[in-house]
């Protein structure tokens, strides 16, 4: 499965001109807009790998791209709202464990520890909540890019049945592994002057990967054939590498 994700973003002749165009985005993502077209590329790339697309999508239709961005932040951030909230109320916790010790002398440093080690255990508990956003999300981003409709990220019924299974799992591991090759191939391009400027399109080329790994394993779970449509035999195997 690695080594076809890899080979993915080089299978259209153009190849180079949307690494570019990825990469120049990533560049100037801080402007925040083309951030967002970079994440209405990546939805496409999940609709062509769910659609049994072989080559990777290119950059055009820029307007929809952006909503498909846009909509895609919504997943997001909807997802991400759990250990968000735990994670502001840890900080307010810890906030105000800190200032009873500070001023409270004996029973107010012993009442700060319980208060401080509450907001460890809030944190520990955002902290794992984040873990599970981070492991649902891409198929919940898999299922809006397969049906179209943003509603469908919210399909509790598909989503549980996805991150169940044994293909996905397996596909998730497999994109903690290109993210880390990506990371290293980063550092190492990063060594140089010369050579951090590769830096965003080496991200892109990884974003590109990483997606169509997570895109596989949810192809691979829901038993879904070639054309994005049928139930494949295979559909209870783990992805192959």
């Amino acid at each position: 499965m690695l080594s076809e994700a890899f080979s993915y973003p080089r299978r259209d002749d153009d190849w180079l001109r949307t690494v570019l165009i990825g990469g120049v985005l990533l560049l100037f993502s801080p402007l925040f807009l083309p951030a967002l077209v970079v994440q209405g590329y990546l939805v496409r790339v999940l609709q062509g790998v769910v659609g049994g697309v072989e080559e990777p999508p290119v950059f055009e239709e820029w307007v929809e791209m952006l909503i498909d961005g846009v909509k895609l932040l919504v997943v997001q951030f909807v997802y991400g709202l759990v250990p968000t909230v735990l994670a502001m109320v840890g900080v307010f916790v810890a906030g105000v464990g800190v200032f009873v010790a500070s001023e409270g002398g004996q029973p107010g440093g012993g009442v700060g520890a319980g208060v401080g080690l509450f907001a460890v255990l809030v944190f520990l508990l955002a902290f794992l909540f984040g873990l599970l956003v981070a492991y649902l999300t891409p198929a919940a981003l898999a299922n809006f890019a397969r049906e179209d409709d943003l509603m469908a990220a919210f399909d509790v019924g598909t989503i549980r049945e996805v991150v169940s299974s044994r293909a996905y799992f397996v596909a998730a591991l497999y994109a903690i592994v290109a993210g880390i090759v990506v990371a290293v191939a980063s550092v190492l391009v990063a060594a140089t002057i010369v050579g951090a400027i590769l830096v965003p399109f080496v991200a892109f080329y990884g974003q590109v990967v990483t997606y169509h790994v997570l895109g596989r394993g949810f192809v691979r779970a829901l038993g879904l054939d070639a054309d994005g449509g049928g139930v494949a035999t295979d559909a209870g195997t783990g992805p192959t590498g």
